[in-house]
């Protein structure tokens, strides 16, 4: 699993759709987004995220319940790839799901339950998954108490599928940078013969330097009593 991490416009759904488009022709897009109508901004957004899919991908509208809903939909044995898009709004449809969105534990309980759900989903699925979601935590603590929730429920979420992912990339200006990759075995092999070679280059060193030391303590003693 890939988790493509980011801000707002930093270029992570696209990086994201690279990713899914290497598992193969047929993807199955998990949309998150509720879209209610004079949206505005969020309305344009899916359009275009809609125009970017190739006509072979599949798409899934699950606001909440995201494992629950791709595992009943029979579609995991029938495409190459999942993308999910994005945990930004699982979590924000999670907050505004609760009773009370100022009440942080139930929210809390809630977020962390859906992630594990599809946690467990992924593992189990028989295709690679890409998600996408956004990184709230680098500014200031708000002030209200419903933004400040939001903002902790989401940097918890991230770091729960952070730690299982395979991969976990950081875009900043549609440039990624990778946090988190898996190695292959050949990657793993050759980075053991590295670390094993500076190490022998190290010991070769501190072998060097005792032998050399006699030689210029005696040379230094040699000095003062010149002077």
């Amino acid at each position: 699993m890939a988790l493509v991490l980011g801000g707002i416009r930093s270029g992570k759904s696209q990086y994201a759709e690279q990713i899914a488009a290497g598992f193969g022709e047929k993807i199955l897009y998990v949309a998150t987004a509720e879209v209610w109508p004079g949206a505005g901004s969020m309305e344009y957004r899916v359009r275009k995220h809609r125009e970017r899919r190739p006509e072979s991908w599949l798409t899934l509208e699950c606001p909440r319940h995201v494992a629950s809903a791709v595992g009943e939909s029979g579609l995991l044995d029938q495409v190459d790839g999942v993308i999910l898009e994005c945990v930004t709004l699982l979590a924000s449809n999670t907050l505004y799901a609760q009773k009370d969105p100022t009440d942080y534990e139930p929210f809390q309980e809630a977020l962390i339950e859906e992630i594990e759900a599809l946690k467990k989903l992924i593992r189990q699925a028989p295709v690679p998954w890409v998600l996408v979601s956004s990184e709230t935590g680098m500014g200031i603590s708000q002030s209200d108490a419903e933004t400040r929730h939001y903002c902790d429920g989401l940097g918890i979420a991230n770091q729960l599928l952070a730690k299982s992912a395979d991969e976990v990339y950081f875009m900043v200006a549609g440039l990624p940078l990778t946090v988190k990759k898996a190695e292959t075995p050949e990657e793993a092999r050759d980075q053991l013969r590295r670390l094993r070679g500076r190490s022998h280059k190290l010991h070769s060193a501190v072998v060097a330097y005792r032998n050399a030391e006699p030689v210029w303590r005696h040379v230094a003693e040699a000095r003062l009593t010149m002077h």
